[in-house]
């Protein structure tokens, strides 16, 4: 369950992240993703910083961790004393 709580926080730090990088735009205008990134395939990197979408991130990282509670995941335990 640590575990699940530690990869929730990190998926909202990582959508929160790629929000400042590209911002909520679906095709963002004005973006800190620097212009040598697939300079030489603009049509690619278009679809890449498109599809890139922090509100994506969060909703499929988030519904899935979600969907792992309530389904039960497999339950690991580390046992430290003999």
């Amino acid at each position: 369950m640590v575990l699940l709580v530690l990869w929730m926080a990190f998926v909202v730090r990582c959508s929160w992240f790629l929000r400042r990088l590209r911002g909520w735009r679906e095709l963002p205008e004005a973006h800190a993703v620097p212009e040598d990134f697939l300079r030489t395939s603009p049509r690619l990197r278009s679809a890449i910083v498109g599809l890139a979408h922090p509100g994506l991130l969060l909703a499929g990282g988030l519904g899935a961790s979600v969907l792992a509670v309530l389904l039960g995941g497999p339950e690991f335990t580390l046992h430290l004393t003999p």
